[in-house]
């Protein structure tokens, strides 16, 4: 699978047994491990080189060196964003869309999976793709708060999965609507 990985993560990622460095640190070995491909824009790279700690940089240069990282910007998708940010309500929602767009970007241009540890998914998200049908095909794991579930669904392939859908709604219900 072509995996989305916010630099939250690649932040997290330390030494540390805390529990967040810890599951950030076992989800990235589970992306290298299961063969995955890491995909960013030009914006996430940069936020990684930021943001990386000592074994997020040395997961990087792992993953580079097996050539399984991609730049796929998904500047085809762009035309989303506005419509997106106009069925939110708050400025606040909007602001963080915005900021996060280029994580969209990537996952609707690769397999529509985004690891991150925002919250599970972030809720202005799951609003917006009630109103925009292509961001409902978005799928989330958050190894932060979900801890192993989230790594064993990344070792499994991390196929698409109705609990994991951005909006919300399960792969049924989806098709139904």
């Amino acid at each position: 699978m072509r995996l989305v990985i916010d630099a939250n993560i690649a932040n997290s990622a330390g030494s540390s047994d805390v529990p967040t460095s810890l599951n950030s640190r076992e989800c990235l070995n589970a992306v290298r491990e299961h063969e995955h491909v890491a995909v960013f824009t030009q914006q996430l790279m940069e936020e990684w080189r930021e943001h990386a700690s000592l074994i997020s940089r040395q997961w990087w240069r792992s993953m580079a060196a097996r050539r399984r990282i991609e730049n796929v910007e998904g500047a085809e998708f762009v035309i989303h964003l506005d419509r997106a940010c106009a069925c939110l309500a708050e400025d606040k929602w909007k602001e963080d869309l915005r900021k996060d767009f280029h994580l969209v970007r990537s996952a609707l241009a690769g397999d529509q999976t985004i690891l991150s540890n925002e919250k599970n998914p972030p809720g202005y998200l799951s609003i917006a793709a009630r109103t925009v049908r292509i961001l409902s095909s978005l799928h989330y794991g958050n190894p932060a708060a979900e801890g192993d579930p989230c790594i064993e669904w990344v070792r499994a392939g991390a196929r698409p999965e109705g609990t994991r859908r951005i909006d919300g709604r399960s792969e049924n219900r989806a098709a139904e609507g």
